[in-house]
C-alpha cells in the first residue's frame, strides 16, 4: 500500500536538520527527527516503529563511539542484527508520519527508492566545517569504512556495510583521518543529488556553504518561504499559513 510519508529530511547530522524539523512541526505536519516526534501521539504505530528503529542503532554506537569490548565481540560473533526488521521499517512508513528526518534516514539508501514520489530536503554545509563540528562538538558519526564504499550506494549505508563487512565494515569519523570523513560526506550528498529528480529536491545551506545550487539567503523567513513553495503541491492547507515568529 502507499506510504504515508511524502517528505524526507535527508541531510547528515549537524547540517540544519533540526531547523527543518522545527519548521515542519510548526506547519502541523506529522514528523519525526531522531527522538523528536511532533503532531502525533506517542502510541502511533509509525512513531513506535521509529523509536525501535533508533533502538536498533544502539549497538553500533556502543561499538564505534564507546569502544565497548563486549559489543565488539558480539559483533564479531554475528550476534548483532545487521538490519532492522523489515516489518518495523514498513510500520514507520505506513502509520501517521508524513515526514522523516535525521538518523536513521541517511543510513538507508533504500528509503529513496521505496518513496520515489517523496519530496527531499537536503541541508548542506561546507564539508571541512561539517567534519570539524561532528568531531569537536559531537561524538563523531557512523560511516562505512573506506574499503566498503565501492560495494554500497553511498558511504553512510551503514546497514549494508555492516551486513557485508562485519565490525571492520564501519568506522566512526572521529577515529580516522579527516580526509575519509570529509570525502564520505561529500559522496553522500552527491549521491542524493544524483538519484532524486531535480523537481523533488530542495537544497539548502543554512550556515557556511553558499554554492550556486543552494538557497542564497540564510534567513529563517526566506527559508520558510522557499520551503513552502517547494512542497506546496503536497502540503495540506494547515501548513500553508503565515509562519510563526519563532527564532531558529
Amino acid at each position: 500500500s502507499a506510504s504515508s510519508v511524502w517528505l524526507l529530511n535527508v541531510g547528515a547530522g549537524t547540517t540544519g536538520t533540526r531547523s527543518v524539523q522545527r519548521e515542519i512541526c510548526k506547519r502541523m505536519l506529522n514528523s519525526t527527527h531522531w527522538h523528536w516526534h511532533c503532531n502525533l501521539p506517542e502510541d502511533d504505530k509509525s512513531v513506535v516503529a521509529m523509536e525501535k528503529w533508533i533502538d536498533w542503532l544502539q549497538p553500533f554506537y556502543r561499538i564505534y563511539t564507546d569502544g565497548k569490548a563486549d559489543w565488539i565481540n558480539k559483533g564479531n560473533r554475528g550476534e548483532i542484527k545487521p538490519r532492522p526488521n523489515h516489518k518495523l521499517m514498513m510500520d514507520a512508513l505506513h502509520g501517521g508520519l508524513v515526514s522523516l528526518g535525521d538518523t536513521p534516514v541517511a543510513f538507508f539508501p533504500e528509503l529513496v527508492s521505496w518513496l520515489p514520489d517523496a519530496y527531499v530536503i537536503l541541508t548542506l554545509r561546507d564539508a571541512e566545517k561539517w567534519w570539524k563540528s561532528r568531531v569537536e562538538h559531537h561524538a563523531g558519526d557512523l560511516m562505512c569504512a573506506e574499503h566498503m564504499w565501492p560495494k554500497v550506494a553511498h558511504p553512510f549505508s551503514i546497514a549494508d556495510c555492516f551486513q557485508l563487512g562485519g565490525v571492520p565494515g564501519l568506522i566512526n569519523i572521529k577515529n580516522v583521518e579527516r580526509r575519509v570523513g570529509v570525502e564520505g560526506y561529500i559522496r553522500y550528498n552527491k549521491w542524493i543529488v544524483s538519484v532524486v529528480p531535480p523537481n523533488k529536491l530542495f537544497r539548502f545551506c543554512p550556515w557556511d556553504c553558499r554554492d550556486k545550487h543552494c538557497t542564497q539567503d540564510g534567513s529563517s523567513a526566506y527559508f520558510v518561504k522557499k520551503m513552502l513553495e517547494f512542497i506546496a503541491e503536497k502540503c495540506p492547507p494547515p501548513c500553508r499559513g503565515p509562519p510563526n515568529n519563532y527564532p531558529w
